[in-house]
C-alpha cells in the first residue's frame, strides 16, 4: 500500500513538474555551444542536472532521485518536500535547485588596445528572429531584430526602426519626476541615429519589409560606454536574423589626448579627462567606412585620418569576430542561417532602359541643368509624369488586381529614381556639370545680416545659395541651462543649441510639434561644432542659449547653423574662442566594374545641393575654425569609402571652410566688445561648501529674505551650485551689488576687530542687549551695558532702545562663535572728569564717596565667594556686573532718601546671557541653588 501511494505521489508530481518546466533539461557541462549525446531516458523521463555536474534521470524506477541544478526555478512544493524526505542530507548540505539549462552560443572577440567583447545568443528572446547579448566589463546591452513577412506594396524603401533604450535599473537607480516610467530621452535619440545611419546601407538591396532593432542597455558599469557596444550587439543580430546583409559591421570609439595620443573605446572617466580631445565613433565593414560621427577639440586633418584607420583594423577584428561567431550559431543549430529573399523589389532592367529613353527624349538632361530648386522640380516633375503616365497600370488593370497593380507601379517609380539619379551622375561625371551650373569645387554665394532682430541679445542671418537660417543666441542665468538625465547622472548644459526646421523651408505644410529624430541629430552636430570655441563658465558666468530656424532649406542647412550660430554668439557679445564655419561634400561613385568611359571612378562636390544630397552617395559634413576641426560627421549609401578618399575629402573640406570663414571676418571680424544693454548683468560668488546652508536658511529663509529685500524674483535671481558658487543675476548693477554685499555678510565669519555700521538692537536686559548684527542672516552678538559708553551706564535704556542701530566692533568670538561687542570702542575716550559728571558721581568716588575700586571689591567678593575671578563662567561675570550696579544703586538710593530702599512685593528675576549665547534667567540669592 505505501509502495502504491509512493508511486502515485511521484507520478503526480512529475505532471507537475512538466508543467511547470515545459522545456527540455540539458545534462552538457562541457563547452557552451557544442552538443552532447544523451543517454536514452524513459518516457516521461525529465533529464536532471546538479549543482556540481552529476547527471541522471528521474522516473519511478530510479533508485535516487537528484533533480537539482544552481540559480534556477523552484521545485514545486510537494516535490520538494518528498526530496527532503528521501535525501535529507544531501539536500540540506547543497541547497539544491533546479535550473532549466537553455542551449546558448558565445564567443569572445579580442581587440588590440581595448577591452574585449562578448557576444552571446540561444538563452533570451528565442522568439525574436535574432538576438544577441554583447558584454564589456559590467556593461550589458540585449540586441534583437525582428522584421514583417511581407512588404507593403506601395513601399520603396526599408522602413527601418532603430530604438537604443537606457534603463535606470542598469544602474541601480529610477527616474526623477513623478511618473517613474523610463522615458527616451535626446540621449538616446542620438545613439537610435548612431545604430541606423551605418545599418541601412548594409542590408541588401530591394529588402523593404518593416524591420526593428531594438537595443536594451540593462546593466551600466559606468566605465563602458552602452552605445558603440550596442552597435556591435545590433549587427551581431543582424548577421543572425534572416535579414538580408551585403557585410557584417561593427563600431569602435576613438579618444585623444593632449599630446596626440590616441585611445581605442575609452572608458567614461577617459573621455572626460586626459583623452577628451577626440570623441569619435567610426562604424564600418571589414574593408571601408561606412560612418563617421565626432567632435574634437581643434584636431588637424591628419589625426582625423590616423584615428580613422586605428578604428579600421579595430573594426575589421569585430567584423571577423561576428562572422565567427555567427559561423558557431549556424554549427550549433546543426542547420543553415537562411536569408529572406522573397519579395526582393529591384527594377526591372529592360523598365529601366525604356524610362531612361524616354526620359532623355523628354528633356531630363535639360530639367535637371534648370537654375533654382523650385525651377528645377517642376521641370524635373514634367517630364516624370510625360513619361510615367503611359507606364503606370491602366484602371482595369488595378481594378482587376490592386495589389499587383500597386507592385507594378512602385517597381516603375523605383525605376524613375535610378533613371534620375544616374542621369545627374553621368552629368557631373563626364561633363563635370552640377544641377545648379557650378563647378565641382565652388561655393554657393553667401550673405550675413548681423542683428536683425533689435530686441534679442544677439541675431544673424545667414544665407548661402537657397539655404537661409536665421540664429539667435540668448544669455541668461542657471535657471536657463537645460537639464538631463541619463545613465551618467543628472546633467546641467550651459551652452546648448536648438535646430528648428519648419514645414515652411521647403515650401511644404506640415503640423508643428514636438522635434523629430533629424532636428535633434542637426542640432547636437552643430551644437559639438560650437562647443570648443565657447569659453567655460569660469570666465563667462552666462548660460548660452543658440536657436537656429531653418527659413529656407536647398541643402546643408545644418552646416549654415554652424556658420549662423557663431555670428549670433559674437554678435550677443560671447568671447568665443575662434569663429567656426562649417560646409557639406558630397560624392558621387561609380564603381570600376560598372565603368563605361574614362571618366573618373569619383567626384567629390563641395557645398552640395539637396538633389546631390539625395541621390549622390555620400554626405560628409565638416567643422572648423582656423585652429582646427570642430565636428565631423559623414554617412554613406554605398557599402563603404576608403581613407584615401576621406583624406581628398578632407582637404577640400578645409579649403571650402577658410573661404567661409573670410566672408564671415569681413561681416564680423571679432565678438561685440560689451554685452548688449538687453543681456542681464551678473556676479559669481564663491562661498565655502559648508556655508550653502547659511546662505539659504532654514526654510529656504535667507535666500527668499534677499531676494525680496533686493525687489523680488523679477529683480533679482540667485542661483546656488553644490559647490560653493552662488551666481547673481539682474539687470541693474545695484542691485548685484547689494545682493552680493548681503551675501557675503551672511557667509563670512565675524572676526574679532570688524566693525559693523548698522547693528540692530532686538533685546535689552538690565545689564546688556542682544543686537543684530545682520538683518539677512540674522546672526546676534552680545553687548554688556559697559561696553555702551566709557562712563558708567544705570540703565540700557538711557543709552539705546530696541530697534535702534548702533556702531559696533566685535571684541571676543568664542570657540562657539559667540560673539561680543563693544559700542564705546567706537567713541572718542573723555577724561575722567567728563565721564563723573556724565554718570552723576564725582570723579573717583561711588554713591557713598567711598572709592569705586573698593566698592566693585567688595561686591566681588560678595557674589564669588571668595572664588578667584579668573575661574568665573560667562553667566558668573554677567551675574556679578549686574550685582555690582545694584549694589551701585542702593547706594544711591541710600544717599538721596536717608534710609534703605524699598523693598518690592513681587522680586524680580534678572536675566543673563549663558556661556553658550542663550538668553536665561539669573539665579538670585532667594532662589534655590543660589
Amino acid at each position: 500500500m505505501a509502495e502504491a501511494r509512493k508511486g502515485a505521489f511521484l507520478q503526480q508530481s512529475r505532471s507537475r513538474l512538466q508543467r511547470a518546466l515545459p522545456l527540455a533539461f540539458t545534462a552538457s557541462a562541457t563547452a557552451v555551444g557544442q552538443r552532447q549525446p544523451r543517454a536514452a531516458a524513459a518516457p516521461g523521463c525529465c533529464r536532471l542536472r546538479s549543482w556540481d555536474g552529476t547527471r541522471g534521470l528521474s522516473c519511478p524506477a530510479a533508485s535516487s532521485f537528484i533533480p537539482c541544478a544552481p540559480d534556477g526555478v523552484a521545485f514545486p512544493s510537494s516535490l520538494r518536500r518528498y526530496r527532503h524526505r528521501t535525501h535529507p542530507r544531501r539536500c540540506a548540505s547543497h541547497r539544491l535547485r533546479l535550473r532549466a539549462k537553455l542551449p546558448s552560443v558565445s564567443y569572445t572577440i579580442e581587440i588590440d588596445g581595448a577591452a574585449p567583447i562578448t557576444l552571446e545568443s540561444g538563452f533570451f528572446a528565442r522568439q525574436a528572429d535574432a538576438a544577441v547579448t554583447v558584454r564589456t566589463g559590467d556593461t550589458v546591452v540585449y540586441c534583437t531584430v525582428c522584421h514583417d513577412s511581407s512588404a507593403a506594396p506601395n513601399i520603396d524603401f526599408l522602413p527601418l526602426r532603430v530604438d537604443y533604450l537606457e534603463r535606470f535599473s542598469a544602474v541601480g537607480r529610477t527616474t526623477a519626476g513623478y511618473i517613474k516610467r523610463d522615458k527616451p530621452g535626446e540621449r538616446e535619440i542620438l545613439m537610435s541615429r548612431l545604430i541606423d545611419r551605418p545599418l541601412r546601407p548594409c542590408i541588401g538591396e530591394g529588402f523593404f519589409k518593416e524591420t526593428q532593432v531594438l537595443a536594451h542597455v540593462f546593466s551600466y558599469d559606468g566605465r563602458n560606454q552602452a552605445d558603440t557596444l550596442a552597435l556591435c550587439g545590433a549587427a551581431a543580430a543582424m548577421a543572425l536574423s534572416t535579414v538580408p546583409m551585403r557585410a557584417s559591421l561593427a563600431a569602435v570609439r576613438v579618444g585623444m589626448r593632449a599630446d596626440g595620443t590616441l585611445v581605442l573605446n575609452p572608458t567614461e572617466e577617459q573621455m572626460h579627462g586626459d583623452a577628451k580631445h577626440m570623441d569619435m565613433v567610426v562604424a564600418g565593414t571589414q574593408h571601408a567606412i561606412l560612418m563617421i560621427e565626432g567632435g574634437f577639440l581643434f584636431a588637424t586633418e591628419e589625426q582625423v585620418l590616423e584615428a580613422v584607420q586605428l578604428a579600421q583594423r579595430a573594426i575589421a577584428a569585430i567584423c571577423r569576430g561576428i562572422d565567427e561567431f555567427r559561423q558557431r550559431v549556424q554549427t550549433h543549430r546543426g542547420e543553415p542561417l537562411e536569408k529572406d529573399q522573397s519579395d526582393l523589389r529591384v527594377p526591372l532592367p529592360a523598365d529601366m532602359d525604356d524610362i531612361r529613353a524616354a526620359a532623355l527624349a523628354a528633356g531630363l538632361g535639360a530639367a535637371l541643368r534648370t537654375t533654382g530648386k523650385a525651377a528645377r522640380n517642376i521641370a524635373i516633375e514634367a517630364v516624370r509624369q510625360s513619361v510615367m503616365s503611359a507606364r503606370y497600370p491602366s484602371r482595369e488593370a488595378t481594378d482587376a488586381d490592386p495589389e499587383a497593380a500597386q507592385k507594378r507601379r512602385t517597381l516603375l517609380d523605383m525605376a524613375w529614381k535610378r533613371v534620375l539619379s544616374a542621369e545627374m551622375r553621368r552629368l557631373v561625371l563626364d561633363e563635370a556639370v552640377r544641377p545648379d551650373g557650378r563647378a565641382v569645387d565652388t561655393i554657393r554665394d553667401i550673405d550675413i545680416t548681423q542683428t536683425p532682430l533689435p530686441c534679442a541679445h544677439g541675431s544673424s542671418l545667414f544665407t548661402r545659395g537657397e539655404t537661409q537660417v536665421l540664429a539667435v543666441a540668448t544669455l541668461g542665468g542657471r535657471d536657463s541651462a537645460q537639464r538631463s538625465e541619463s545613465l551618467l547622472g543628472e546633467r546641467l548644459a550651459h551652452f546648448y543649441l536648438q535646430y528648428l526646421f519648419p514645414p515652411f523651408a521647403v515650401g511644404e505644410v506640415g503640423r508643428l510639434g514636438t522635434p523629430g529624430r533629424r532636428e535633434i541629430g542637426h542640432g547636437m552636430l552643430a551644437q559639438r561644432a560650437l562647443e570648443p570655441v565657447v569659453p567655460p563658465r569660469e570666465q563667462f558666468p552666462y548660460v548660452i542659449r543658440v536657436e537656429t530656424n531653418v527659413l529656407e532649406s536647398n541643402g546643408s542647412s545644418s552646416m549654415a547653423s554652424v556658420c549662423g550660430g557663431c555670428l549670433a554668439l559674437m554678435d550677443a557679445g560671447v568671447p568665443v574662442r575662434a569663429p567656426v564655419a562649417g560646409v557639406a561634400m558630397g560624392l558621387i561613385w561609380e564603381p570600376q566594374a560598372e565603368a563605361s568611359s574614362a571618366a573618373p571612378r569619383h567626384v567629390i562636390l563641395t557645398d552640395i545641393l539637396g538633389i546631390e544630397d539625395a541621390l549622390g552617395d555620400m554626405d560628409f559634413k565638416v567643422a572648423r575654425s582656423a585652429d582646427g576641426i570642430t565636428a565631423l560627421q559623414m554617412d554613406i549609401k554605398v557599402e563603404g569609402v576608403t581613407v584615401a578618399l576621406l583624406r581628398e575629402a578632407l582637404q577640400r573640406a578645409r579649403q571650402a571652410c577658410f573661404y567661409i570663414l573670410e566672408r564671415m571676418a569681413a561681416v564680423c571680424p571679432a565678438p561685440r566688445p560689451t554685452l548688449p544693454v538687453s543681456v542681464p548683468k551678473v556676479r559669481v560668488l564663491t562661498v565655502a561648501p559648508k556655508r550653502i546652508g547659511d546662505v539659504i536658511g532654514a526654510g529656504g529663509r535667507v535666500v527668499r529674505g534677499i531676494i525680496e529685500e533686493c525687489g523680488g524674483d523679477d529683480v533679482l535671481s540667485i542661483d546656488i551650485d553644490a559647490d560653493g558658487t552662488v551666481t547673481l543675476l539682474s539687470a541693474d548693477e545695484a542691485v548685484l551689488h547689494k545682493a552680493a554685499r548681503r551675501v557675503q555678510a551672511v557667509t563670512t565669519d565675524v572676526e574679532t576687530g570688524q566693525v559693523f555700521e548698522e547693528a540692530r538692537v532686538v533685546k535689552i536686559l538690565p545689564f546688556g542687549a542682544y543686537v543684530e548684527l545682520d538683518e539677512v542672516s540674522g546672526r546676534e552678538a552680545w553687548l554688556h551695558i559697559s561696553e555702551l559708553e566709557w562712563y558708567r551706564v544705570g540703565k540700557m535704556e538711557d543709552v539705546v532702545r530696541e530697534g535702534d542701530t548702533v556702531r559696533v566692533r566685535v571684541t571676543e568670538v568664542s570657540a562657539r562663535g559667540q560673539v561680543r561687542v563693544s559700542r564705546k570702542a567706537l567713541l572718542p575716550r573723555r577724561d575722567a572728569a567728563a565721564d563723573a559728571a556724565a554718570s552723576g558721581n564725582a570723579a573717583g568716588s561711588g554713591a557713598n564717596g567711598a572709592p569705586i575700586e573698593e566698592l566693585e571689591m567688595e561686591v566681588e567678593l560678595e557674589v564669588q565667594g571668595g572664588k578667584p575671578q579668573g575661574e568665573l563662567s560667562t553667566y558668573e561675570r554677567d551675574l556679578l556686573r549686574f550685582e555690582r550696579q545694584q549694589r551701585r544703586q542702593e547706594r544711591r538710593v541710600q544717599r538721596t532718601t536717608g534710609g534703605p530702599p524699598a523693598v518690592s512685593s513681587t522680586p524680580s528675576t534678572p536675566t543673563t546671557a549663558t556661556a553658550d549665547g542663550n538668553r536665561a534667567e539669573a539665579v538670585t540669592d532667594d532662589q534655590p541653588g543660589a
